[in-house]
């Protein structure tokens, strides 16, 4: 699935919104292996972004370990299934008022 990662057995995509996972959704590889909830949380406590909305890619490798393979800014990336559309359109306010604000 990545190539410089050879062991990925499934692959999911976290949307974030400040700080907390809103949803996850599998995007390649076995869908009935799921990543843990405690190191998906984990990894997105130990990420630091002034971001308010984004999505992390992880990976479960054949260990069942996690990988971080991309972060995307949340206006960028697929939604693949994401479950809360009446949230949507306020994450993509969010995003794009952070990213103005920026060039400021």
């Amino acid at each position: 699935m990545r190539p410089w990662i050879d062991d990925i057995i499934s692959e999911w995509r976290l949307f974030i919104r400040d700080g907390e996972i809103l949803d996850i959704r599998n995007y390649l590889g076995d869908s009935f292996i799921c990543p843990d909830k405690k190191l998906c949380s984990d990894i997105v406590k130990s990420y630091i972004t002034n971001r308010p909305v984004y999505t992390l890619d992880i990976g479960v490798r054949e260990n069942m370990d996690l990988v971080v393979i991309e972060v995307h800014d949340f206006f960028s990336c697929g939604t693949y299934g994401f479950s809360d559309y009446r949230k949507y359109p306020i994450m993509l306010w969010r995003w794009f008022r952070w990213f103005i604000m920026q060039g400021t």
